[in-house]
C-alpha cells in the first residue's frame, strides 16, 4: 500500500527558493516569471491612483508586489496594497486594502484561497480586478466576513484611517 505524503513548507524553506513564489498553508505556488503587459499596466495604474489619493495621508502608502508574512507557513504577494504600518525588512501587519489583478492562472486562487486568507487576517477591503472585463469586485470586511459592496467599473469609497474614493475608470486600458 502506497502512502500519500504531502510536504509542508515553512517560511524558512521559502526564503531559500529562487524565483517568485507564494507560500499558502505550507504549499508552494509558483508565480509567473513576469506578468503580462496588460496586468502590469493595470497594476501600475492602480498604484498611481492610490499614490494620488494617499498624498495627504502621512501614515499609509501604496506598495506593489511586496510580500506579506501571514504566518510561519503562509507568505502572500498581492499585486498592490495600501500599507499603514512601519515598513521593515518584512511586511507583517495586515494591510487595510489589497488589490489582486487576475490572470487566467491566478483567478481561482485570488477568488477563493487568497480571499479566505485576507478575510481571516482582517483586511478591511479586498479588491479583485478583472482586466479583460474592465470590472472589479470590491469586498469589505463586516463583522469578520467579506461582503461584496461593489461590482464596479466606476468609483468606490474606501473608509479607514486614510479614507479616499477610488476611480476605477482611471485604470482600464
Amino acid at each position: 500500500m502506497a502512502l500519500a505524503y504531502e510536504e509542508h513548507y515553512t517560511i524558512k524553506d521559502y526564503e531559500k527558493w529562487e524565483g517568485d513564489w507564494e507560500l499558502i498553508y505550507g504549499m508552494p505556488y509558483a508565480m509567473a516569471p513576469f506578468a503580462l503587459p496588460k496586468h502590469q499596466v493595470i497594476s501600475s495604474r492602480v498604484v498611481a491612483e492610490l499614490i494620488t489619493k494617499l498624498k495627504e495621508c502621512k501614515k499609509c502608502q501604496a506598495i506593489m508586489e511586496s510580500e506579506i508574512v501571514i504566518s510561519d507557513d503562509t507568505v502572500l504577494r498581492p499585486d498592490v496594497m495600501v500599507y499603514c504600518s512601519e515598513i521593515k525588512d518584512k511586511l507583517t501587519k495586515t494591510p487595510p486594502v489589497v488589490f489582486e489583478v487576475t490572470s487566467p492562472s491566478t483567478i481561482k486562487r485570488d477568488e477563493i484561497i487568497k480571499k479566505e486568507i485576507y478575510e481571516k487576517e482582517g483586511v478591511k477591503y479586498y479588491v479583485i480586478v478583472y482586466p479583460d472585463l474592465k470590472k472589479a469586485k470590491v469586498y469589505e470586511s463586516k463583522e469578520g466576513k467579506f461582503v461584496k459592496i461593489a461590482d464596479e467599473d466606476k468609483k468606490v469609497k474606501f473608509e479607514f484611517e486614510c479614507a479616499f474614493e477610488f476611480d476605477f475608470n482611471k485604470i482600464w486600458i
